[in-house]
């Protein structure tokens, strides 16, 4: 499996020369190292945390650099421009190979006794390990990510000229580079999560695939999903769901189901940007939904202190009142667009469910049960995820088309090494960020910012917090965003009065959000390569399908019932119904749907009524419900007038 690339995003390049074929064996054999060394160190115990994270980062860098070109194509054209290439790739690979050597021989002097300061080999290694990280930034996750990081080291020497909550004091430039490269930036948790949590569930997600099972679960969905309204849509919002839980990257959801669902849904009838929307939304809700959540329930346990089982309970209605909103707004638009005969075509096309789907479905519910009842158990994360691979790969003692031999296991290593290099390129920069974050206190100015534009209204305060956790959020896969959000806008929302959880669920669901909100929607980019949708188009049919998603935080804030955490049963259940009344009330007032057709007024109605719900004031709740009853007893009325005069209209025909 080749990861040879030919630009940003790890792609995989068309060229095949000499060079290239070498590279891309360099690169596999990398990936392979790489995911070999995190598997021993998981199972025989980890090396001291700089050579346990240095070896981490030369393994993916070499990986990166041996599979995507320094220059642009273009550049590339020529005999000069393809050696300067090469020669770039090369200095690159020397300069983080010199660096981490010196790491390993060097890192208990390093960070026992030189912290603050550093000798000049000391400062030399802090440079060739920044600029490497930069450079494999801006391969693997674009030129974007890569300023983002400039502009935050920037700051640091920026700051004592800026004014006010901006304004901090001078930091010397050997100090700040070492706090940049030590345990507190690039080799800090972040690429710590890396090599100890993340790069196994990506793992998962690779031996899901090449075991069948992803299939399975798509085909088992569009089964259990064919007679229900938008049929072949409800399939992608279910094995999204179910598949996204695990795989940890939205994107990569889109493009393992999405390559199915989408030409799919297109196929039945539905809008092309509508189909992307749908699968770019149900990848978005897979990266929430219990018990993996993404892997971002084992890191928000890991930060806050709080057990991972009430993390996944706090997190169990939120998910399903996402998936409700896009169920239903997927019902509604197969209703007003007159869909039934489609959906009927679609199921006659789904192949039967056999016996082998069944056994998958099996084997990967109880791979995600041995994983989950793990965790309860008090295992790390990382051994419940080898337990649940462990699963996938007993299933193929008796059911062989799941078995892997000893080359399709290699594969899967380097497949899985492929798909985390750009989440690990990614967790490398953001310990640039957070170690910029801890120099500058620029999280404490963030939150004073907030609090500043929000003042004594907690309402405003939100949603400055929620601007803040797009941006931040945008471009960013689930973990990196995370961790970003979580050190820099928590703080103020716990200055707010909010719960820790709370706080911590409402900078999560935005930065899963960024995924399909413009300008920089990786999902909805992804799902755009395969509905052939403008992708900023894409973007916004998105946007429009997902917008509850970006409604549930303040439900959570506003009825804290739905978290089910430290609440009384009377106040869940209310909450509860509150809340999917608002959005079913959206989802309605969106796709011009409920009983039958919506005209525009009644449309504005609906939505000033589910708002209405959302703050829960007595005032603005008695008036959603009386609008809300008003809605519903005309729709009812027309549609019995509709039917009560439809024989005579056709014996009249």
């Amino acid at each position: 499996m080749s990861v040879i690339t030919d630009g940003p995003g790890l792609r995989p390049a068309a060229r095949s020369d000499g060079w290239t074929r070498t590279t891309r064996g360099l690169a596999d054999a990398c990936g392979l190292a790489l995911m070999i060394f995190i598997l021993a160190t998981i199972a025989l115990g980890e090396l001291p945390l700089p050579v346990q994270r240095g070896a981490v980062l030369l393994l993916g860098a070499a990986a990166i650099l041996f599979s995507t070109p320094t220059l642009p194509a273009t550049w590339r054209s020529g005999r000069a421009g393809r050696l300067a290439d090469r020669a770039l790739t090369l200095a690159f690979l020397t300069a983080i190979l010199a660096a981490m050597v010196y790491v390993f021989i060097d890192w208990f002097e390093m960070f026992s006794y030189r912290m603050g300061f550093p000798l000049p080999e000391d400062v030399m290694v802090f440079c060739a390990t920044l600029i490497v990280t930069l450079e494999i930034t801006r391969r693997a996750c674009g030129m974007g990510m890569a300023l983002l990081v400039v502009g935050f080291m920037g700051f640091v020497w920026a700051g004592p000229w800026l004014p006010g909550v901006l304004h901090h004091s001078s930091v010397r430039l050997e100090v700040a580079l070492e706090e940049m490269f030590g345990q507190g930036g690039i080799l800090g948790s972040s690429l710590g999560l890396m090599a100890s949590m993340i790069y196994v569930f990506v793992l998962y997600g690779a031996v899901l695939r090449a075991s069948g099972a992803g299939d399975s679960i798509i085909r088992l969905a569009g089964r259990a999903t064919r007679r229900v309204p938008g049929g072949p849509a409800q399939a992608a919002v279910v094995a999204s769901m179910g598949f996204g839980s695990l795989s940890g990257s939205g994107p990569a959801n889109v493009l393992a189901t999405g390559s199915f669902t989408i030409p799919f849904m297109i196929r039945a009838g539905y809008r092309p940007a509508f189909a992307g929307a749908v699968e770019a939304c149900a990848s978005t809700i897979g990266q929430i939904t219990p018990p993996v959540m993404g892997i971002v329930a084992f890191l928000m346990a890991d930060i806050t202190g709080i057990p991972y089982v009430t993390i996944v309970i706090a997190s169990i209605l939120p998910c399903l009142l996402f998936y409700a909103s896009i169920s239903l707004r997927v019902l509604f638009a197969a209703r007003a667009g007159g869909m039934e005969a489609a959906d009927a075509r679609a199921a006659a096309e789904l192949p039967p469910v056999d016996r082998g789907d069944v056994i998958q479905g099996l084997t990967v519910a109880a791979s995600a049960g041995s994983i989950v009842a793990l965790l309860a158990s008090g295992y790390s994360p990382a051994y419940a995820c080898l337990a649940g691979i462990a699963v996938i790969f007993l299933g193929g003692i008796w059911h062989a088309p799941m078995r892997m031999g000893p080359r399709v296991v290699m594969r899967v290593l380097i497949e899985a090494a492929r798909d985390g290099l750009g989440l690990l390129a990614m967790c490398a920069a953001v310990g640039i960020i957070l170690a910029v974050v801890n120099m500058t206190g620029i999280g404490l100015a963030f939150s004073k910012l907030v609090l500043a534009v929000g003042g004594d209204d907690l309402f405003m305060a939100l949603l400055a917090t929620m601007a803040a956790s797009l941006v931040l959020g945008t471009g960013l896969p689930t973990t990196p965003a995370y961790l970003l959000l979580a050190f820099t806008v928590v703080p103020a929302l716990t200055q707010l009065g909010l719960s820790v959880i709370t706080a911590h669920l409402f900078i999560f669901y935005f930065g899963i959000m960024s995924a399909i909100t413009p300008p920089v929607a990786l999902s909805a980019f992804s799902a755009a390569s395969i509905s052939r949708v403008h992708p900023m188009r894409q973007a916004m049919a998105a946007v429009r399908l997902g917008a509850t998603g970006f409604i549930i935080p303040f439900l959570m804030v506003y009825h804290p019932g739905v978290l089910i955490v430290d609440q009384a049963p009377l106040t869940i259940l209310s909450s509860t119904l509150a809340c999917l009344v608002a959005v079913t009330a959206l989802a309605a007032a969106d796709q011009g749907w409920l009983i039958r057709r919506l005209h525009p007024g009644w449309r504005l109605l609906l939505a000033a009524a589910a708002f209405g719900l959302i703050l829960p004031e007595p005032l603005s709740t008695v008036a959603a419900v009386a609008a809300l009853a008003l809605v519903m007893t005309v729709q009812i009325v027309l549609a019995r007038r509709e039917r009560a005069t439809r024989p005579a209209v056709l014996a009249a025909e």
